[in-house]
């Protein structure tokens, strides 16, 4: 097979649209002057890792000489790595051996075999582009103090709902015991 050989690439729509609601990670907050957002799809949010060493010097993630490390999707670029659901900022990367454009690799003695791993990275070819993006943004202090008055209440209520359902768990659970 000729080294140039580029496969076909099978774009399609499908006959019943699906619309899926993604559960957005966080929120933005924007810093005073002018921003730059940019919206795009493809990011695969916080996949559990599995790191691998095959030496003494360094874990790997996501590199094809390393058995078992691999992402589900090739990667474009890997954005983040958590380690027990905190940033890990350790790790380096690079394109060597890589499924995809990136892997990454953290010295063995900065690394933990006890905690999880997990990935957020942007995957090559799953994308799809976006129907409708929605950006609210307050114009004046007093705004900006309304909105977080208001998504506190929200936060309480919310709150308040799942003791409740917890509470309510346990006493099913207490009787089912008995």
């Amino acid at each position: 097979m000729p080294t140039d050989y580029q496969p076909y690439l099978l774009s399609y729509q499908l006959a019943e649209p699906i619309e899926e609601e993604v559960v957005v990670e966080g929120s933005v907050s924007l810093h005073e002057g002018g921003n730059h957002v940019e919206v795009g799809g493809g990011i695969v949010a916080r996949e559990k890792a599995n790191p691998d060493t095959p030496n003494t010097e360094n874990v790997y993630l996501n590199r094809t000489t390393v058995e078992g490390t691999l992402f589900k999707n090739k990667t474009e670029k890997i954005l983040q790595i958590y380690r027990n659901g905190e940033i890990d900022d350790k790790w380096f990367f690079d394109t060597a051996n890589s499924y995809g454009e990136e892997s990454a690799y953290i010295p063995i003695e900065l690394f933990d075999p006890t905690a999880t791993y997990e990935v957020t990275y942007i995957a090559q070819n799953i994308s799809t582009n976006p129907i409708d993006v929605t950006a609210t943004f307050a114009k004046n202090i007093r705004s900006s103090l309304n909105d977080v008055a208001t998504k506190q209440a929200d936060i309480e209520t919310e709150v308040s709902i799942h003791d409740r359902q917890i509470y309510e768990m346990l006493v099913r659970l207490t009787a089912l015991e008995e």
